[in-house]
C-alpha cells in the first residue's frame, strides 16, 4: 500500500527516492534514527514496521492522518507462521509439526523476536507515547481492495493497489486451527478481536463448502519450495503429484516429505511420485527411441543422439536419484502402505497410498 501512496504522493516510485528523503517518511531503505523501542513498547528490526510511538518520536505525526491496515488474527498469525517457515531458517527448528495446529499452538505460546515481535497484539503497533491507541483510519485486509478505494476518494487521489506477495493458499484458516490452537490464539490477541471487532470463535459448520482443493502439485507450490513444508491443512487433500520434486531431496529428507504428504491426504488420498529412474540410466544406450524422442523435447543442440546427453540433463538438478526399492522405502516410511508402479520409459512413476 505503501507504494502506491508514495507513487501517488510524490510521482515517484520508491526506488527513486533517495536516502534522506526515505530517512524523512520512514520509508524501507531509510536509515533508522532514535532508539529502537521504547520501555513496553513493540519491536521490530524494520522502519516499514515500526509503531506509532516510534514515528512519534521521530516528530513525524503532527498534521498527519494516520492509516492502518488490519488482519483477523487468525488469519494473520497462520500467515505469519507461513512467512516464518518461508524466510527464517531458524523458524524451521521451532515449528516442526507435525501438525499445523501443533505449529500453530507453539507461535501462540511464543513472545519472543524472530523476524518481528511475536508477542505483539496489532493493536499494540497503534498506540503512541502515551499508551493510547493513535489511529485515524483503520483499513481491512479482508476488504483491503474496497477499503483503500474509499481513502482514496476521500483523500481525493488516484492510486493503484498493487497484488504483490501471493501465497497461493487456498484453503480458508481454520482448516488449519484446532479447538486448543483457536483457545489460545484467542487468548493471545484477545485485545485485537475486541478492538477491531473480528469473531474469535470458529465459522459455523459448513462455511467452506465449495473452498476444498481436492488435488495439489507440489512441485509447483511456492510455499514447499520455500520452506519446505506442504502448507496445507490435515486431512484435506484427495491426491498430491510430485514431479521432479523427489530427486531434490535425499532419503532421510524425503522421508519426512512422505509423512508431511501423508498428513495432508484424506484416507485413501492418493500421492503420485515422478522422478528419473537410476535402474533406467544404464540401459539408455539400448533404448535409442527414447533417447531420440527425449532430446528433441529436452535437448535440441544435441550435437548426436547420445544417451550421455540424456543422463546429464535428467540428473543436473538431483541430490539424489532413486531406484525403485529405495523410492519405496521412502514413501513406506512415511505411512504409505499400497504402492503401484506406472510404467513410463526412463522414469521413475510410483503412485502410493
Amino acid at each position: 500500500m505503501e507504494n502506491a501512496l508514495v507513487t501517488a504522493a510524490t510521482g515517484r516510485t520508491l526506488p527513486e527516492l533517495s536516502r534522506q528523503e526515505l530517512t524523512e517518511y520512514a520509508l524501507p531503505g531509510g536509515d533508522r534514527q532514535g532508539k529502537l523501542a521504547g520501555e513496553g513498547e513493540v519491536r521490530s528490526p524494520a522502519i516499514q514496521h515500526e509503531s506509532v510511538a516510534y514515528f512519534e518520536r521521530r516528530g513525524l505525526l503532527a498534521g498527519r492522518e494516520v492509516v492502518t491496515v488490519v488482519r483477523n488474527p487468525f488469519e494473520r498469525a497462520l500467515s505469519q507462521l507461513f512467512y516464518l517457515l518461508r524466510l527464517l531458517p531458524e523458524a524451521r527448528t521451532l515449528f516442526t509439526g507435525p501438525s499445523w495446529a501443533d505449529d500453530l499452538k507453539r507461535l501462540a505460546a511464543f513472545d519472543g523476536l524472530l523476524g518481528h515481535d511475536l508477542g505483539a497484539c496489532q493493536v499494540d503497533w497503534l498506540k503512541d507515547g502515551a499508551g493510547e491507541v493513535r489511529v485515524d483510519r483503520v483499513l481491512r485486509f479482508e476488504s483491503l481492495e474496497e477499503d483503500f478505494a474509499s481513502l482514496c476518494a476521500d483523500w481525493g487521489i488516484r492510486a493503484e493497489l498493487p497484488h504483490e506477495m501471493d501465497s497461493g493458499r487456498k484453503f480458508p484458516w481454520w482448516q488449519y486451527y484446532d479447538e486448543e490452537a483457536r483457545r489460545m490464539m484467542a487468548e493471545k490477541y484477545g485485545r485485537d478481536f475486541e478492538e477491531f471487532g473480528y469473531e474469535s470463535g470458529m465459522p459455523a459448520t459448513g462455511a467452506d463448502e465449495g473452498l476444498e482443493e481436492r488435488h495439489h502439485d507440489l512441485g509447483k507450490d511456492r510455499g514447499f519450495r520455500e520452506s519446505g513444508r506442504l502448507m496445507v491443512p490435515d486431512g484435506s487433500l484427495e491426491s498430491l503429484s510430485a514431479e521432479g520434486v523427489w530427486e531434490r531431496f535425499r532419503p532421510l529428507q524425503t522421508i519426512l516429505l512422505a509423512k508431511d504428504c501423508r498428513r495432508a491426504l484424506k484416507p485413501g488420498g492418493v500421492l503420485e511420485v515422478v522422478t528419473p529412474d537410476l535402474a533406467a540410466l544404464g540401459g539408455l544406450e539400448d533404448d535409442p527411441e527414447f533417447v531420440h524422442g527425449y532430446l528433441v523435447r529436452h535437448v535440441p543442440d544435441a550435437h548426436c543422439e547420445a544417451a550421455g546427453y540424456v543422463v546429464n540433463d535428467l540428473i543436473a538438478d538431483c541430490r539424489f536419484v532413486y531406484d525403485e526399492g529405495l523410492l519405496v522405502e521412502t514413501l513406506a516410511e512415511g505411512g504409505f502402505t499400497a504402492f503401484e508402479r506406472i510404467e513410463k520409459p526412463g522414469w521413475l512413476v510410483v503412485r502410493a497410498c
